[in-house]
């Protein structure tokens, strides 16, 4: 995978990430989230030549070119690379309704954020893009040894018989090792 592809899909994990009233420093490659300051926000941001515009024009372009590797990908039969930036532009969408909640107070920028979400909700229903679900630890059926007990006592049919849904150890305690997995 090419190093500005390897870019574009970090980009669209930075933008995935970004939590209700954090901002974007877009003025590198790679995006950041502005960590907290004691310095005056606006004033950091407008001495180092990022602001909201410049931030937008990142986005719109990372989401754009999202499209056309996605576009591309479907032209090539190559499926997997496809699935995997639908993916990703599919995980951007929390972030960017977060970033509507840092912008609330600007109409421009939350109709241009707004913009973003529509475009990555057109391709994903253009290529009927379904996520992978997560399985609910807690929704699994009841293990049939839930006893923790070895295998080594076991016939050979009870072993290919038998589910087992973890570990060696009691499927309650299984469960309370690993809890549950949130979609």
């Amino acid at each position: 995978m090419s190093t500005s592809r390897k870019r574009l899909l970090i980009n669209l994990r930075i933008v995935g990430a970004v939590l209700p009233h954090q901002k974007l420093n877009a003025k590198k490659d790679l995006l950041s989230v502005e960590p907290p300051s004691w310095f005056p926000e606006a004033l950091y941001r407008w001495f180092r030549g990022d602001d909201r515009e410049v931030c937008l024009r990142r986005l719109e372009e990372i989401v754009s070119d999202a499209i056309s590797l996605i576009e591309q990908a479907g032209r090539l039969n190559d499926m997997k690379n496809q699935k995997k930036f639908l993916a990703h532009i599919y995980n951007t969408i929390p972030g960017f309704t977060n970033l509507k909640q840092t912008y609330a107070d600007d109409a421009t920028t939350l109709a241009k954020i707004d913009l973003f979400i529509e475009q990555c909700r057109d391709i994903l229903s253009t290529h009927n893009f379904e996520p992978d679900r997560l399985v609910l630890i807690n929704d699994l059926p009841v293990s049939d040894d839930s006893s923790g007990g070895s295998d080594e006592t076991d016939s050979e049919e009870e072993k290919c018989t038998r589910r087992r849904l973890g570990p060696k150890v009691g499927h309650e305690q299984w469960r309370a090792k690993v809890g549950k997995v949130v979609n």
